[in-house]
């Protein structure tokens, strides 16, 4: 088996020589392997529980069936080591980089056994299956541009996948809404004709990239509440945590302030949606000092780039280096153009299917988001949401798809 056949079958792990402590290779690269979603099964001397999961004393004791060993002990243990592999019809023992064993491996290869030798498991993990490239959009919480480009970039890793890393610059679109002047879009000066302004606005955008915004009731900015830093400075505070529960503490704020009309530079109403994508309230809340300083890390990297729009997008082949900024919106066929042509990536492409509907919806989504992935008509949208929900799978709530396949959602709510 080659090695990408071997991590793609794989689903449990056995880990000698885990340690406790989160400095060690055993402890990081087990860690990695844990968010990739492979069970660790650690086994070492000490502790009962390491990584959140029991720890064994040795291979003998676990009953799950393990796909593979992974060794970090010195070379010469795996002399005892196979022996327990051959034993429990394991098919493959790794031993990490560093750590070799001429006799353990001829004695594998002879007992069917595959057999890696002096290679890091995380390092080849993300040879075969990470990131080539990134979209990294300079962005603001607020800005609808920003909002009206989730249908693209959700179609870009649902065909991508794993080849595409997407990340987030914030760019602080309003330090102050009274100093802030778009005389374009009527924007500026009153605070509460700037409210109008930027909804009509936001409308008007609307008719262009189709993800949906309020109609009524938009009273973002006060003398109280003036600037969207505190939007920027919630996201990179999340960060600290997961880069996974920042985004979607990112999309969260933009439905707040999209279709619910949510003053979201509140400090209460970011608290209320971090707890609500399940990041540690009390982390966050403390991590905001530390989270203001990368916002402004941000900010010199938006005037670094010569950003001055939002959304712009870095496109980045991440083995070239190479890369090239789009401003404004974008859209699909425009990124696979400068995918293919200029950074000149050729990669495998995934046909989104009808089937997978509930996982594009994933937590959410608008309408034209599922259009825009699967490469549908309106109609055929329709016919595909009304079906879900006449099955009882998903809900339908300010012009958002929501799913019901669990008792209990992550607000804490029964859904009935």
């Amino acid at each position: 088996m080659t090695i990408n056949e071997i991590l793609k079958t794989a689903k449990n792990i056995a880990v000698v020589g885990l340690s406790p402590d989160e400095s060690k290779p055993s402890h990081y690269v087990s860690k990695f392997l844990q968010e990739k979603g492979y069970k660790i099964y650690p086994i070492y001397p000490k502790f009962d529980e390491i990584l959140g999961e029991k720890v064994y004393r040795d291979l003998s004791e676990i009953k799950d069936k393990i796909d593979i060993v992974v060794m970090f002990r010195k070379g010469e243990f795996a002399d005892v080591l196979i022996d327990e592999v051959i034993e429990k019809g394991i098919k493959t023992l790794w031993l990490q980089l560093g750590i070799t064993n001429e006799n353990a491996k001829e004695k594998a290869l002879k007992n069917g056994v595959n057999f890696i030798q002096d290679r890091c498991i995380m390092v080849e993990y993300k040879k075969e299956f990470g990131a080539k490239f990134e979209i990294v959009q300079f962005s603001d919480p607020i800005c609808t541009w920003c909002w009206g480009a989730e249908p693209v970039l959700r179609k870009l890793k649902a065909i991508y996948k794993n080849h595409l890393k997407l990340s987030f610059i914030m760019g602080g679109l309003v330090r102050d809404i009274r100093e802030f002047s778009d005389p374009l879009n009527g924007i500026g000066g009153d605070i509460n004709k700037t409210n109008a302004s930027i909804l009509a606005h936001w409308q008007e955008a609307s008719r262009t990239h189709k993800m949906p915004v309020a109609k009524s009731g938009f009273h973002l900015f006060s003398d109280e509440f003036p600037s969207s830093y505190p939007q920027n400075i919630a996201f990179k505070t999340a960060e600290i945590q997961s880069e996974e529960l920042a985004k979607e503490l990112l999309r969260e704020i933009r439905i707040a302030t999209a279709l619910r009309c949510e003053i979201t530079s509140k400090p209460s109403v970011l608290v209320s949606l971090a707890s609500k994508v399940g990041l540690d309230v009390a982390k966050f809340s403390s991590d905001l000092k530390n989270g203001e300083e990368e916002f402004y890390k941000d900010l010199e990297l938006t005037r670094k780039y010569g950003v001055s729009g939002f959304p712009s997008f870095l496109v980045r082949n991440l083995q070239s280096g190479e890369e090239v900024l789009l401003r404004g919106y974008a859209r699909f066929n425009d990124f696979k153009s400068v995918i293919e042509n200029v950074l000149n990536l050729k990669l495998e492409i995934y046909e989104p299917k009808k089937d997978d509907i509930l996982e594009y919806i994933g937590s959410n989504a608008a309408k034209i988001e599922i259009m825009e992935i699967l490469n549908i008509s309106e109609n055929e949208c329709d016919e595909l949401v009304d079906t879900l929900i006449k099955n009882g799978k998903v809900k339908i709530v300010n012009e958002l798809i929501y799913p019901l396949n669990s008792p209990s959602c992550r607000d804490g709510e029964c859904l009935i």
